[in-house]
């Protein structure tokens, strides 16, 4: 891939982590064209699922100031940019995961643009589960 094109992807992911409200990372090894298909027309309402190239992407993280994802992107990657309802996705992928065993789900951040009204303060909150920007804001 010429460097412009990794410039212009590298700009597109970090464009997408500052826009969206949270960002899903996980594993599709194992999972046929088919059924990523399925899991993106699944999501297209209230997310994009994308596979992305590791090295790209922890640049891409980097340039929008998410750290959350530092030691995560290994082996076969893809993420959920979720820019609709986060529960509403969280449910789908939820539902996906359930249907093939073979989809996993790594590191979850969620950007400071997620309104404090909807943070969870469960204490079953998954550990992977951290702001995607160090400016988050605290509960």
């Amino acid at each position: 891939m010429p460097n412009a094109q990794k410039d212009a992807a590298i700009a597109d992911l970090a464009e997408k982590f500052r826009t969206s409200t949270a960002a899903v990372l996980t594993e599709y090894r194992g999972l046929s064209v088919a059924q990523l298909t399925k899991l993106r027309t699944d999501l297209r309402e209230h997310a994009t699922y994308s596979v992305v190239k590791n090295t790209l992407t922890q640049r891409a993280a980097q340039e929008a100031g998410v750290t959350a994802f530092d030691g995560q992107l290994e082996g076969p990657t893809a993420i959920a940019f979720i820019t609709g309802d986060p529960v509403e996705a969280a449910k789908g992928l939820r539902d996906f995961a359930k249907e093939n065993p073979f989809s996993s789900s790594r590191a979850v951040c969620w950007t400071a643009t997620r309104s404090p009204a909807t943070r969870s303060t469960s204490s079953r909150t998954s550990s992977r589960a951290r702001p995607c920007s160090p400016s988050w804001p605290a509960p």
